[in-house]
């Protein structure tokens, strides 16, 4: 494979320019996400909805995304207004905006990890299969932490919809004994 003029300098200056790419990538890949619309972040698709091995997020629990997801930075600001997030949307009225932007999220960052092929184009093999694996080591938790949430919000969501087969219960079901 033959190489760019920039995969002929210093390894420091390599990994400066690499490193500044992914800064790049990730920001321009954030952006365009906040312009997805809505009617494509409504409901899951192949990539984002959840898995029968995900046994409904429970996986998830069992490698500890719930105790050091809370350490990941998150950036949410970047485009068009705010998006919502746990602390800004209260209640079960807030579920639908939040599984939106768990969507979204998975989107971007699954697009960031895809990106990584196009450091083989311009770096030298080594750094570039270093550049891949960065890519996926920097947003497979994210990923993870989006899956992890969204199962649990998909089941809170479920666990207080109202059954349609059971009806409430009237007078005449309550037995009231007089003495």
């Amino acid at each position: 494979m033959s190489e760019l003029p920039l995969a002929g300098g210093s390894d420091v200056a390599l990994v400066a320019a690499a490193s500044a790419a992914w800064v790049g990538i990730s920001v321009a890949v954030g952006v365009l996400g906040t312009y997805l619309p809505v009617r494509l972040l409504e409901r899951d698709t192949v990539l984002t909805r959840i898995r029968r091995i995900e046994h409904r997020g429970r996986i998830y629990r069992r490698v500890g995304v719930h105790r050091w997801k809370r350490r990941l930075p998150e950036v949410n600001g970047l485009g068009p207004g705010q998006r919502p997030s746990k602390a800004t949307l209260g209640g079960r009225a807030g579920i639908p905006a939040l599984l939106r932007e768990t969507r979204r999220a998975e989107y971007v960052h699954v697009a960031v990890a895809a990106a990584g092929p196009s450091f083989l184009l311009w770096l030298p093999r080594w750094l570039g299969v270093v550049m891949v694996l960065a890519g996926i080591a920097f947003n497979a938790p994210f990923v993870l932490i989006q899956r992890y949430n969204r199962a649990r919000l998909l089941a809170v969501s479920a666990s207080r919809r109202p059954d349609p087969d059971r009806r409430r219960p009237t007078d005449r079901d309550v037995e009231v004994s007089c003495p």
